[in-house]
């Protein structure tokens, strides 16, 4: 393979400090003593941190514009159980994602990535009620090298 058609894999790790999650409108039963309440929940958003441990990025190519993949895993807490706030669901729930893009390179010890991921969020069937989120993300973001 020439120089222009590498494929360069590096060990990429992602820290969020501020994770949001969208909750929906929804309506839940509530049993209590023998009866029986119809609950509205109003949408509102549910903070979180998460962090990624697990990733990797494939560049293909080293000339200024190249394409990239990536995919990366780990997990999310949050301070209300989401993607539901129902019985046996979870605030700490698992997080994967996959994506592409472009990466332009800037100088020497810069680039830019835009590019888009596919995440998905849920409990891996931890507890027995194991609502799923996904999400597509469109995303900027700067790389310092070496």
């Amino acid at each position: 393979q020439s120089a222009s058609q590498a494929v360069i894999v590096s060990y990429t790790a992602t820290f969020l400090p501020v994770a949001v999650v969208h909750q929906p409108q929804y309506r839940s039963l509530q049993f209590s003593e023998g009866t029986t309440k119809l609950i509205d929940h109003r949408p509102h958003a549910v903070y979180g941190i998460s962090a990624l441990p697990l990733g990797f990025t494939f560049d293909f190519g080293q000339k200024r514009v190249n394409p990239f993949s990536e995919a990366h895993g780990g997990i999310i807490a949050s301070a209300e159980r989401v993607p539901i706030d129902g019985i046996d669901s979870s605030g700490l729930n698992f997080m994967f994602d996959v994506g592409v893009g472009l990466r332009w390179q800037l100088g020497a010890d810069h680039a830019l990535r835009v590019g888009y991921r596919f995440a998905h969020i849920s409990n891996a069937g931890t507890t027995p009620f194991n609502p799923g989120l996904d999400n597509n993300i469109v995303y900027v973001g700067f790389s310092f090298l070496r």
